[in-house]
């Protein structure tokens, strides 16, 4: 150690997953440059898909700016959804919701932050709201 720094005036103060600009352990979505939409492992583990191929169901509300996603066999009925499959690094193209959000795929990624569970068509859902610009 340097004889400049005195060790008793040593504060340490672990770096949280923000300092470090991850998002470890936190259930987020992301929708990459690729077009992609990324679940992140957290959301995964909690929908008991980590690691496997898996299918899901995503909802929107675009007034909201929110996504819902439910492990497809945790519903007994959605009307009109097409089961989007997941791959086992937790990707499945986002291309929809790019779309549907009005989103350019070359100024992304975009993210979204965990709102809570919603209850709909007797499941609870993971819902997530779009960062604002600002945020991003």
């Amino acid at each position: 150690m340097s004889q400049n720094i005195d060790p008793n005036k040593i504060s340490l103060t672990p770096l949280t997953s923000e300092d470090l600009g991850g998002r470890r352990g936190v259930k987020a979505v992301t929708l990459d440059k690729q077009g992609r939409l990324s679940l992140s492992s957290a959301l995964r583990l909690e929908l008991g898909i980590a690691g496997r191929p898996a299918h899901i169901f995503v909802s929107i509300d675009l007034a909201q700016r929110v996504i819902g996603i439910v492990k497809h066999d945790a519903v007994t009925s959605v009307v009109n959804a097409a089961q989007v499959k997941v791959d086992k690094r937790g990707y499945t193209s986002g291309k929809a919701l790019l779309d549907k959000f009005g989103l350019s795929q070359k100024s992304g990624p975009y993210k979204f932050d965990y709102v809570g569970k919603l209850d709909s068509a007797g499941a609870d859902w993971h819902a997530f709201r779009l960062r604002s610009a600002s945020a991003q």
